[in-house]
């Protein structure tokens, strides 16, 4: 049975604290949190929300990149946060990362989902091709350290089989072959 409760008086309410009024002796005066005007007055509440539930990890294209791997043979750690970039799959042993690149969010070339949008394209273009440069930079640094690299992209994956063949060719053969 658990000891009996013993009832503390409680504190009561503290007072709102004051606003700090700035230090007369150094002329110096507390910073403020200051209002931003909103950015986004352009953008509909749909996209927004559409916007914000995009996940960076265990999407439902790299769950079905995990699935075909796994259902080759192949092994692998996931979201390695030691290795540059975190790549969505590694392959430790063989010294390999694959990285799943939604169309959109790192600009495919050629590819119908790659679009710029419509709304605030001054924003978008740079901060696509900062993730286009960002991309390379990792790829690069995982290459000085012995790395090799695959790139799967999202609409690849409509087509598995042309996906397992790439893995095939990229990852070697599994201990089942």
């Amino acid at each position: 049975m658990p000891p009996p409760r013993r009832s503390e008086p409680r504190e009561p309410p503290r007072p709102d604290p004051q606003p700090l009024q700035g230090d007369t002796t150094t002329g110096t005066v507390p910073l403020l949190k200051v209002q931003r005007p909103a950015v986004w007055h352009d953008v509909s509440e749909a996209i927004r929300r559409t916007m914000r539930s995009n996940r960076g990890k265990d999407t439902a294209p790299e769950r079905t990149l995990r699935s075909l791997a796994h259902s080759m043979g192949y092994r692998f750690r996931k979201h390695v946060r030691t290795l540059p970039g975190t790549p969505d799959l590694v392959f430790t042993a063989r010294r390999k990362a694959i990285w799943l690149h939604g169309c959109f969010w790192h600009s495919h070339p050629g590819c119908r989902f790659a679009t710029i949008p419509r709304t605030r394209a001054d924003y978008w273009v740079p901060k696509l091709e900062q993730n286009r440069v960002r991309d390379a930079r990792h790829a690069a640094r995982l290459g000085e350290m012995g790395w090799e690299t695959l790139v799967v992209w999202e609409c690849e994956l409509q087509d598995p089989g042309r996906v397992k063949g790439a893995l095939k060719r990229f990852l070697g053969p599994t201990a089942w072959d």
